[in-house]
């Protein structure tokens, strides 16, 4: 049995590993970076470290109600992914294999090949090793432009 953390994004549930979530925070300004290619849109600045920025619906901008789960190991922070909210802390009852990843059409199901049964429901997991899989070569020596907070849409 596995803790997670069930959370939305575009009304769909996702889940991701407890142990891999340092810190869940309210969102903050993201440095964009041109170049970078979806799901990721940017960096962040976490407690002096430059974490890359991972959002499962990159066509949308962050709302000032969103969160951002801090991940990493060890108290290390590898990324950040935005969602638009956190669910639910529990107990995944088992983790199935996932045989073909892509079905659905909702991009972040290319990224988890396995789902957590909590209950009745199949929840995706998404895995820290298979997000961070897809981080680019950041490419930090170009221009960056920083997006505030209180410029995120409001919707």
């Amino acid at each position: 049995m596995l803790d997670l953390i069930i959370f939305e994004v575009e009304k769909r549930s996702l889940s991701v590993l407890a142990a891999e979530v340092i810190e869940i925070v309210r969102v903050v300004a993201v440095t964009e970076l041109a170049g970078c290619e979806a799901p990721f849109v940017g960096v962040i600045n976490y407690r002096g470290t430059v974490v890359p920025v991972a959002r499962l619906n990159p066509d949308t901008s962050p709302r000032p109600s969103d969160h951002m789960l801090i991940m990493g190991q060890d108290s290390y922070a590898s990324m950040c992914l935005v969602v638009d909210r956190v669910l639910a802390f529990t107990t995944a009852d088992e983790v199935l294999a996932l045989t073909d990843v892509n079905k659905g059409g909702f991009q972040s199901l290319k990224l988890t090949p396995e789902l957590a049964r909590v209950g009745n429901t199949l929840v995706p997991l998404l895995k820290l090793e298979v997000l961070l899989a897809q981080t680019p070569d950041l490419p930090l020596s170009l221009p960056m432009q920083e997006t505030p907070a209180s410029a995120f849409n409001a919707s």
